[in-house]
């Protein structure tokens, strides 16, 4: 979740920089599917509280399906943001089809614990 909200704090940060989207109010969304579920509640209350609209296609981070986001990106489809795994994303950086300053990351990783569970704190994922 928290990558997510970094990616929609980007959104924000691209929409109000971006002098193309000035007098727009859609973003060009591409997403791999492993983010969809994070990805369509936080967008919920991006789209509320700042009245942009997102028009998001979903596709795999890598391979040569035509959905994947490389090959929507070879056919030129329009993205003001792509959300994928770092690997397809480092990759599509040194093809040039996405610009390096923009990559958003997040640090940690969350889990969930069931109700009346222990929670622990771990500080890498070298003990899960």
């Amino acid at each position: 979740m928290r990558l997510i909200t970094y990616v929609l704090v980007a959104l924000i940060l691209l929409f109000n920089g971006c002098s193309d989207n000035k007098n727009n109010t859609k973003l060009e969304v591409m997403s791999s599917g492993g983010f969809t579920a994070a990805y369509q509640v936080l967008s919920q209350g991006f789209v509320s509280e700042f009245k942009i609209d997102l028009n998001t296609v979903y596709g795999t981070s890598l391979g040569g399906a035509p959905s994947s986001i490389p090959k929507r990106l070879d056919r030129l489809e329009p993205a003001d943001v792509v959300i994928l795994a770092s690997q397809g994303l480092e990759k599509l950086i040194a093809e040039g089809k996405v610009i390096a300053s923009s990559r958003v990351t997040g640090e940690r990783v969350g889990a969930v614990v069931a109700r009346g569970e222990a929670v622990k704190f771990q500080e890498s994922i070298g003990p899960l």
